[in-house]
């Protein structure tokens, strides 16, 4: 990895690691209703039904997408709760 991207990839790492801190610290869930909503994005994206993106996934791809789900909740429950100085 170049010396250039190092630095990028750990704040990422790190800002992912602090997300996943406040799902679990707020019990932070995404509803298979957020889920589907997510899936329904892609499968536009693609040009594809729903089911046949449904279809493609296994149970560890909707559960990683669920948890990417709560983590974009972590990260609005932050923007929203925080004030301008």
């Amino acid at each position: 990895m170049s010396s250039t991207c190092k630095p990028q990839a750990l704040k990422r790492i790190q800002q992912r690691a602090v997300l996943e801190a406040v799902v679990k610290a707020e019990n932070i869930e995404a509803t298979d209703e957020e889920v589907d909503e997510e899936l329904t994005k892609m499968a536009e994206q693609y040009q594809m039904k729903l089911e046949d993106i449904k279809g493609f996934m296994g149970d560890a791809e909707i559960a990683s997408m669920k948890k990417d789900v709560a983590v974009k909740k972590a990260a609005q429950l932050i923007v929203d709760a925080a004030k301008e100085i």
